[in-house]
C-alpha cells in the first residue's frame, strides 16, 4: 500500500531552500535549528537566551550546535571592533546553502 504524507499550510509558513534539509554532514538537531534560524525576520536579534526560549535544548546543546552549522558552514561570526582593537559589536550570518564550498 502507497502512503502519502498530506500537509495542510493555511498559515504561518515560510519558502526557504531545502538544501539544509538534505546535507548529511548535518544532524537533525543543527538542521532544526538552521530552520528555526532561516525563518526568523531579517531583523531579529540573535542571543542564546533568546534561542532557549524557543527550544527545549540548553545552552550547552545550543552552542555545539552552531558550531556544528560553523564547521559546516551554515553559520558564521564576525566581532566588530573599533581603532584601538576593541570589540563592541557581534555580527552572525545565517547562510540557507554552506559556505564552505562543500557539496551535500
Amino acid at each position: 500500500m502507497k502512503e502519502i504524507l498530506k500537509v495542510s499550510k493555511n498559515e504561518h509558513y515560510i519558502a526557504m531552500s531545502n538544501f539544509h534539509l538534505k546535507d548529511p554532514r548535518l544532524s537533525i538537531q543543527a538542521k532544526g535549528l538552521l530552520t528555526l534560524l532561516l525563518s526568523m525576520p531579517d531583523d531579529w536579534e540573535y542571543s542564546t537566551d533568546a534561542l532557549k526560549s524557543m527550544m527545549r535544548e540548553d545552552e550547552f546543546a545550543i552552542q555545539r550546535i552552531i558550531n556544528e552549522l560553523t564547521a559546516a558552514g551554515y553559520f558564521r561570526t564576525e566581532v566588530i571592533r573599533d581603532l584601538k582593537g576593541i570589540p563592541y559589536r557581534t555580527e552572525y550570518f545565517v547562510f540557507e546553502k554552506s559556505q564552505t564550498g562543500k557539496t551535500a
